[in-house]
């Protein structure tokens, strides 16, 4: 008999990003820090539609707002606010780039909690190791501090970093837009309980975006890779 869950943690990558669209005007938005576009929105309303279904107690992002933006969506329908915590932004071998700042970001997404201080301060010029120690650090500031489940939004690189935090030695492939993965916590310490989920995901027209990121079929057959018993549904 399995142990009981005494906490969950799901890891969801951001939806996909404006600057991706095949007409995206860089002078509408910062860049480096813009929101997720109608393909992106759409695949958040998928990830909302499968949360509602799920016991959350916090909700953390990034404060990229490609990250806030997908986390705002998740939001209304939880009912929850959106702590902000830099332990979780984009990895950045140089300076990082001018961002939204909380009350900027309250203004955009009127669910962003701007009185819950981020537990880890922004990091640059990071290398590999430096960005994967950032990634147990604040996994383990998160999990200190906050109790029951948590629902996280954050980029590439840190989600790497605190997956193998939670489960050493899981498998580092690159998790794409709006999938994620979801940790249970037994007697015996952090499991794997969906690699990758991409179930929850309908149809999305990525059909203007330059940079596609969503491909259901190339996906089913990534997830089937990680685990052949189970190999995943496409909605």
């Amino acid at each position: 008999m399995s142990s009981p869950s005494l906490r969950s943690i799901w890891i969801f990558r951001h939806g996909l990003r404006a600057d991706w669209l095949t007409d995206f005007a860089p002078e509408m938005v910062h860049a480096k820090d813009n929101d997720i576009a109608p393909a992106g929105v759409t695949q958040f309303e998928y990830c909302a539609d499968h949360m509602v279904r799920q016991q959350v107690d916090h909700l953390i992002s990034s404060p990229y707002r490609r990250c806030v933006h997908s986390a705002e969506i998740m939001a209304k329908r939880l009912g929850l606010t959106i702590k902000l915590e830099w332990g979780m932004h984009e990895t950045h071998g140089r300076e990082i780039p001018e961002v939204s700042i909380p009350s900027e970001l309250e203004k955009l997404y009127p669910h962003v909690d701007t009185e819950t201080p981020s537990l880890l301060q922004p990091r640059s010029h990071e290398t590999e190791a430096s960005w994967m120690q950032r990634g147990s650090d604040v996994m383990t500031a998160m999990l200190n501090a906050y109790e029951g489940n948590l629902c996280l939004v954050s980029h590439g690189n840190p989600i790497v970093a605190m997956q193998e935090y939670l489960v050493p030695g899981f498998k580092r492939l690159g998790m794409r837009c709006a999938h994620y993965t979801r940790f249970d916590l037994t007697e015996n310490g952090w499991h794997i309980v969906e690699p990758y989920g991409i179930a929850h995901l309908g149809f999305v027209d990525a059909s203007e975006m330059r940079h596609i990121d969503w491909s259901p079929e190339e996906e089913a057959r990534s997830l089937a890779a990680i685990s052949p018993a189970t190999p995943p549904t496409i909605s």
